[in-house]
């Protein structure tokens, strides 16, 4: 097994850029910190596999086919289902303003989406050319860092209702929703022979989203975490960053935070992005002298990708006059018609099941599977998959592909139906098509478990 590691710069410079994550309007030309496309190459004798994680919002589904044509001269015979593409899901980087309406309208005087997009796969280009350049036989250690990142967002209230991010402040809070993330699962490479670390993949069940609200161009705690492993380790340290099932998580404390914390401004944006990515830091820093699981070069892997067909939200006549409301009472924006909620609603509200066909990789080597998602994903629906599959370490990554949106579970739909992330205008699928999808993928993992031993793969 070889496995290389590269980046590529792709943040738009010499102008200003549109900020895309909020819906009200941020324009900048400062660069905080810049924007990278990182790669990892891993390649056997049948085998080969692409990843790409992007300092971005979100992934498309035509990024995928756009870098596979564009990949083949550095990569003869590069296939679509080889090539995973996922986001730090950063809200400080270009994109469409407004992915809820559809507006795609670019302010006055700013580069051009077109323009951020050619630079984003111009970066991904060259962080796959420098991973292929890279490429050594190398072995795999996989470690466990059980820090605090990604924490509960949505609050219950004594109504039973559910809302993101609701005042914990009202009389009537009772708790938070669920569980916050887990530990950040962390997977050393090593040149075969030596203890020369030649990269880093970190899985973090927390989005890169710790300064939401800046009006500046920035990785986030991305951004902190890669400098310091490159002080540590040296400038040439590959890096993989990847985003565990976050749907219902943020990095904001909103029940743990003191008055005098708050008041001295220690959890406010850039600090939140600081103080995580030294977290996150140590944890990988502490964790690489007791990790607890090896794959040697020698041992080989499997790479399968699936296109799952899961059944889109079904509504009510009631809930689909009370998406038109919404749509058309939004004060922002002028554009959210009538027309524009039916073609956002229409889908929704045929007789036959409307389907949803969600992409999902699942890597294989030893003990150690890597599974993707196409949502922003919750976090219990990745807790069943692994709870599942417990005869392997599951490394489960949201918002590849591309992003179809929240997906919510049950409790968080009957809950929070008038809360964004739990209903119909914030993803393609609901608690049905979350039910779906865990029952494919457990069945799917179990088969490559077994194709694998089959193989003598482990």
């Amino acid at each position: 097994m070889k496995i290389g590691f590269g980046r590529g710069d792709i943040t738009p410079r010499g102008g200003k850029v549109s900020l895309c994550g909020q819906y009200h309007l941020r324009v900048t030309e400062t660069v905080l910190d810049p924007l990278m496309a990182y790669a990892m190459v891993i390649e056997s004798e049948d085998e080969r596999t692409v990843f790409v994680a992007a300092d971005t919002l979100q992934p498309y589904a035509f990024w995928t086919t756009y870098l596979c044509e564009a990949l083949q001269t550095v990569l003869p015979g590069l296939k679509e289902d080889q090539l995973i593409i996922s986001a730090t899901h950063i809200h400080t980087g270009p994109g469409p303003r407004l992915k809820m309406t559809g507006e795609e309208r670019e302010p006055d005087g700013v580069i051009s989406l077109e323009s951020c997009f050619r630079i984003a796969m111009d970066g991904a280009i060259e962080a796959v050319r420098q991973a292929l350049v890279s490429l050594t036989e190398a072995r795999l250690e996989f470690g466990i860092s059980r820090i605090q990142t990604g924490m509960q967002r949505m609050t219950v209230f004594s109504n039973g209702q559910a809302e993101m991010y609701g005042d914990i402040h009202r009389s009537d809070f009772r708790c938070m929703f669920g569980r916050d993330g887990g530990p950040v699962y962390i997977l050393y490479a090593y040149r075969t022979g030596s203890d020369e670390l030649i990269g880093i993949v970190a899985d973090v069940p927390c989005p890169a989203q710790c300064d939401e609200m800046a009006e500046v161009i920035t990785a986030d705690y991305w951004g902190v975490v890669r400098e310091k492993i490159w002080a540590e380790f040296g400038p040439n340290t590959g890096i993989l960053p990847l985003c565990r099932a976050a749907g219902d998580l943020s990095p904001h404390d909103l029940i743990d935070v003191m008055p005098a914390e708050r008041d001295y401004g220690l959890f406010a944006g850039r600090q939140i992005a600081e103080k995580l990515g030294e977290r996150i830091f140590r944890g990988i820093l502490e964790t690489r002298h007791r990790t607890v699981c090896v794959i040697d070069s020698d041992v080989g892997y499997i790479h399968r990708m699936h296109v799952i067909d899961l059944p889109m939200w079904r509504v009510s006549d009631s809930a689909y006059d009370w998406a038109r409301e919404i749509l058309r009472a939004y004060p922002h924006e002028e554009n959210r018609t009538t027309a524009l909620a039916e073609a956002f609603i229409k889908r929704y509200l045929q007789s036959d099941p409307a389907v949803c066909h969600a992409r999902v990789h699942i890597v294989l080597t030893g003990t150690i599977m890597v599974m993707t998602f196409p949502f922003e994903l919750y976090a219990a629906y990745a807790d069943r998959i692994r709870l599942s599959l417990p005869m392997v370490n599951l490394l489960d990554v949201q918002l590849c592909y591309e992003n179809l949106g929240y997906l919510p579970t049950e409790e968080a739909a009957s809950r929070g139906w008038n809360s964004y992330s739990a209903n119909l205008l914030d993803g393609a699928c609901g608690p049905e098509g979350g039910d779906e999808l865990v029952k494919a993928c457990i069945e799917i993992g179990q088969q490559m478990r077994g194709s694998v031993n089959a193989k003598n793969y482990i």
